[in-house]
């Protein structure tokens, strides 16, 4: 449950919460089950804030600092997190239905179960992220970075994979993976693939 004090510190606006943390650095946020439908909070430093199952469902979340952040079950549909910082985020079961995740930075982070239907993460930087049963339908990955990635059981539909990396990722076990997804993202020989899929030519 929600700490009120603290969602009360951050409805006096980003600036004023920026120096709160700042000034109170080993304070833990706890901002667990908040409604934040459509909340302004661009810049925000919330490091290692614990928001599971909030509502951030078309809140402005450009540039947010939430890398270890604890987003489980938290609803951000159509919510803006271009260039937002999740390292190492615990995303499992979040909702990301339309949400732009362009040029984010995401290395490590638990995506597992999660839901990003229609999502835009153009350039989006997936290093090492766990994608373990991921829902991917129709989500735009135009040159992000998957690197050892791993997606058991993800399901890519209608994914957009042109130029993505996918660089010693894992999709030995990713659902509904065609070839000419693949023909058009970029790998390497460690690339795990499902057996049905052979490795484009083009691929060092």
């Amino acid at each position: 449950m929600a700490d009120q004090s603290h969602l009360d510190m951050l409805r006096r606006g980003v600036e004023a919460w920026n120096e709160w943390r700042k000034q109170a650095p080993s304070l833990i946020p706890d901002l667990s089950g908040v409604e934040l439908r459509e909340a302004d909070l661009s810049g925000a430093n919330l490091i290692e804030a614990y928001l599971d199952g909030a509502d951030l469902s078309g809140a402005n979340l450009r540039e947010a600092h939430l890398d270890h952040a604890y987003l489980n079950r938290a609803d951000l549909t159509r919510a803006d997190l271009n260039k937002a910082d999740l390292m190492w985020a615990s995303l499992s079961r979040v909702t990301l239905t339309e949400a732009d995740l362009s040029e984010a930075t995401l290395p490590m982070a638990d995506v597992t179960g999660a839901d990003l239907t229609g999502a835009y993460l153009r350039r989006a930087y997936l290093r090492r992220a766990y994608l373990n049963r991921a829902t991917l339908t129709e989500v735009t990955l135009t040159e992000a970075d998957l690197f050892e990635a791993t997606l058991p059981m993800a399901d890519v539909t209608g994914a957009n994979l042109v130029r993505t990396d996918l660089s010693k990722a894992d999709l030995f076990w990713t659902r509904n993976l065609t070839q000419e997804q693949l023909d058009q993202a970029k790998g390497d020989e460690q690339t795990k693939l499902p057996d049905h899929i052979k490795r484009p030519a083009a691929w060092s």
